[in-house]
């Protein structure tokens, strides 16, 4: 491969890009170790929740260094004050993985900070001691968990963690060797009575919170609502409107083509996010090439889900006459009104701004309008997703097309075997082995 520039191999590392590893194995460190190290102490992933564990990645990185000890150091050291609880993550798995390695101070750090048990880390920390040392592990944390359930009555335990352990170990498993320790030990006992008795209890007759139904909103609640611009966000509105009848949302779409006032016109577009609108009007129109981003945002939305060869038209006509719109969802307007040769336009107007929200948006865009359109010609809009996407996940469906489309090539699907996202790896690795 060629050298990448100091910019271009922090780029490629923040995105997990396998390139980042390519060209560590090509080229070394030397340039990189301050990068290298940042991304070991810091979660660079764009939504870590869908994401997960970047550590494999991580140490793939590190083992082509020949220099594990300077970051396994750097590691452990961070992990002792660490504020962040994503940051935090990242370094949790990573000290597991040097544990797994044979590495005892990695073991004792990892247990420790489990053994502090701040709010921010004992549940991450319990998880990754469950990974390193199976139910041996489990039953060091239930210990733990057992004691603080006797001796702190503020303290509350769920039983996340323990359903995690019956999808690993098997409940059957699990809560047999359960009762067996807690013949001998208090703290299991403790753990058993307030986590699973607790929520396995039948005369128990509190229900909890997801469980409560909630009062949905008649039509003059929402409209009080909107008139008092309440809501930040429109799902509230989108629930409503998508579950709302035909006669209220006759109703609300003429109150929305003759609301002046901003905040509550912008509500109400946000109660047809999901919901079509009875019909097109040209005051749509007008509010989707306004210069505010929230109304053109909004207002492209909801047209986007009417088919209609003007929707196209005006789509055409945004992205000539405002680019900057393809970052508020003019793409989208293709999902529906699509036309053969609609991709070379589109790629000239793809563009990248300093918002990885917005490149992230488009990606979205792009993808939906390839599921709904599956045109090959839109070949180079993928690719432009799988660079310029920060998130790991839109590159993986990238990559899964690609594929499909016998479209992928034999130097993307190399890079992609050192993808920082485990799914990538493991499709691809399917792909070659077959």
């Amino acid at each position: 491969m060629k050298p990448l520039t100091r910019d271009e191999f922090r780029d490629a590392l923040h995105k997990g890009l396998g390139r980042a590893v390519l060209y560590v194995n090509e080229f070394g460190d030397q340039e990189v170790q301050d990068d290298i190290l940042y991304a070991c102490l810091h979660n660079l992933a764009y939504d870590s929740q869908i994401e997960g564990s970047r550590s494999q990645f991580l140490f793939s990185l590190i083992d082509l260094t020949n220099n594990e000890h300077f970051y396994r150091q750097h590691i452990l050291e961070a992990l002792t004050n660490v504020t962040n609880d994503w940051d935090e993550y990242n370094l949790i798995t990573l000290v597991r993985g040097f544990a797994q390695r044979g590495y005892d101070p990695a073991r004792k750090a990892l247990y420790a900070k489990f053994e502090q048990q701040r709010v921010s880390d004992y549940w991450l920390a319990s998880e990754q001691i469950i990974n390193l040392d199976g139910l041996e592990g489990l039953f060091h944390v239930v210990e733990v968990l057992g004691s603080r359930l006797l001796n702190d009555p503020n303290f509350i335990e769920d039983d996340y963690m323990i359903s995690e352990a019956y999808k690993r170990f098997g409940k059957e498993a699990v809560l047999t060797a359960l009762f067996e320790k807690a013949k001998s030990s208090v703290n299991v006992r403790t753990y058993l009575d307030k986590v699973i008795n607790d929520n396995n209890n039948p005369g128990d007759t509190s229900q909890p919170l997801s469980s409560l139904s909630l009062q949905e909103p008649t039509l003059d609640m929402i409209l009080a609502q909107i008139e008092a611009g309440e809501g930040e966000f429109p799902a509230r509105y989108m629930r409503f409107g998508y579950n709302a009848s035909e006669a209220d949302i006759e109703q609300l779409f003429t109150r929305l083509l003759a609301e002046t006032k901003p905040d509550q016109l912008l509500r109400y577009l946000w109660i047809f996010r999901k919901r079509a609108v009875p019909r097109l009007d040209k005051h749509l129109f007008e509010l989707a090439t306004l210069g505010d981003e929230k109304f053109q945002e909004a207002a492209i939305a909801i047209i986007a889900k009417v088919q209609n060869s003007a929707i196209r038209d005006f789509a055409l006509y945004l992205l000539e006459e405002q680019p900057h719109s393809v970052f508020q969802g003019v793409i989208e307007l293709f999902v529906k009104n699509y036309q053969f040769g609609d991709h070379k336009l589109i790629e000239t107007h793809l563009d990248v701004c300093d918002d990885i929200a917005s490149i992230h948006g488009v990606g979205m865009d792009i993808l939906s309008l390839v599921e709904a359109q599956p045109y090959q010609e839109l070949t180079n809009c993928l690719l432009w997703v799988y660079e310029n996407t920060p998130c790991a996940h839109c590159r993986k469906n990238v990559v899964e097309i690609l594929i499909k489309w016998n479209l992928a090539s034999e130097s993307l699907l190399s890079e992609c075997l050192w993808d920082s996202y485990d799914e990538t790896r493991d499709l691809v690795r399917t792909i070659l082995n077959k």
